[in-house]
């Protein structure tokens, strides 16, 4: 079984793919149309808990189908799915029950939906546990949250002060995006490619992500939010959720190659954009310092400092261990041209005794031929006569074998 556990393509499951995403696109279309439309949030609230509460059987399905490379990913997925709907009917009742357009923004749904993203973190890590550097990631993810706690300070957070809701409204998007990062440094990781299943997961947490940053902005300039627009996020990372789990219960998961640069299997790749990615963070958070030393924002100046700083240091980090990698790399390389030197000289020498062995054998036909010579002119020619007698007698027994005489 490949690392990733996954099926041939076929024109079958082209087709069951097709079919199982046209019903996902199809929620999205209508919750942004229905959204567009001014549909009520009461409305749009309903259609995102139908969405939940599909995904969350599915993915109990998805575990009982599952191959064995994909079930103890799958294992942590489930219950994940499970605590999201529990979350979500949790809200609805605070929400139906209030009678309001909007919700605050903390509440006893909150530590629900945090242990979903926990176990679906879990899953990132034991599903992808061989292809995922846990320390890379994790320096990876600091960095890019450390950028984002900068701007967010910089935009709406702490001008005005800290509070409970701005900070608890934060801890959604963070594990979304080191959840984010561990799925990035797996495709980084994963030379044969990760399961379509992955993918779709990875891509519905980018919606779900983004959706929670909006949820989180908003929240920071106003206690209340109107969820119209946040709520897309919230749709289009259940849509590819569901397909997510509909490809492995279906049995037609593939593997996608995100990665296609040429290289050894087993080593890292993707340096360069890592290194972009950590000097555009880095750029962010010293611009919210300047940003906060000329406004006279001593908190923002503060957090610009300290994220500028972390990131710095991850970044060293980070080096330090791609230049251990690199010089263990160097190290295999040395070992396996000693290896190959060694091979070489072995079989120079297992050369040198075959042509010794050539030598001798030559020499001892020759030696034969001689004798046979020497022997044929004492005997006057009697053993050539036999030795040809013995031949024909030997011809004649054999065709008669052959013939069923013998």
């Amino acid at each position: 079984m490949s690392p990733t556990g996954t099926l041939a393509v076929s024109p079958l499951a082209d087709r069951r793919l097709h079919l199982l995403a046209t019903p996902a696109v199809a929620l999205v279309v209508a919750y942004v149309a229905a959204a567009s439309l001014g549909a009520s949030s009461t409305a749009l609230n309903l259609l995102l808990t139908a969405a939940v509460a599909l995904l969350a059987p599915l993915g109990w399905g998805a575990l009982a189908k599952a191959p064995p490379a994909l079930r103890p990913m799958c294992s942590f997925l489930a219950p994940a799915a499970t605590c999201w709907l529990v979350g979500t009917l949790v809200w609805d009742y605070y929400f139906i029950t209030g009678g309001q357009d909007a919700s605050p923004p903390l509440g006893p749904w909150d530590p629900i939906f945090v242990a979903a993203y926990g176990l679906a973190i879990a899953a990132v890590l034991v599903g992808m546990r061989t292809v995922i550097s846990l320390r890379h990631a994790a320096l990876d993810a600091s960095v890019i949250v450390a950028a984002g706690l900068a701007f967010g300070a910089a935009g709406h957070g702490l001008e005005n002060g800290i509070s409970l809701d701005s900070l608890g409204t934060l801890v959604r998007p963070t594990l979304g995006i080191v959840m984010l990062t561990l799925i990035v440094s797996a495709a980084l990781g994963a030379w044969q490619g990760l399961p379509l299943s992955l993918v779709l997961f990875g891509v519905g947490q980018v919606c779900l992500t983004l959706g929670g940053l909006v949820y989180t902005f908003s929240v920071v300039e106003n206690e209340y939010v109107d969820l119209r627009w946040t709520g897309i996020g919230i749709a289009s990372g259940a849509a590819c959720s569901i397909v997510a789990a509909g490809v492995i219960f279906l049995g037609i998961d593939r593997p996608v190659l995100l990665v296609r640069e040429r290289r050894i299997p087993q080593h890292a790749v993707g340096a360069r954009g890592i290194l972009y990615a950590a000097l555009g963070a880095l750029t962010v958070t010293l611009s919210v310092a300047f940003y906060g030393h000329f406004t006279d924002h001593g908190a923002v100046f503060g957090v610009g400092l300290l994220t500028s700083g972390w990131i710095g240091a991850a970044m060293a980090f980070r080096a330090r261990n791609s230049i251990r990698e690199v010089e263990r790399a160097y190290a295999d390389l040395d070992q396996a041209h000693l290896a190959l030197e060694r091979a070489h000289d072995d079989l120079a020498e297992a050369n040198d005794d075959l042509a010794r062995a050539n030598v001798e054998i030559r020499a001892v036909h020759a030696g034969l031929e001689n004798l046979l010579v020497i022997a044929d002119e004492r005997t006057h020619g009697a053993l050539r006569e036999l030795i040809e007698e013995a031949g024909e007698d030997l011809a004649a027994f054999l065709r008669r074998y052959r013939a069923g005489d013998g």
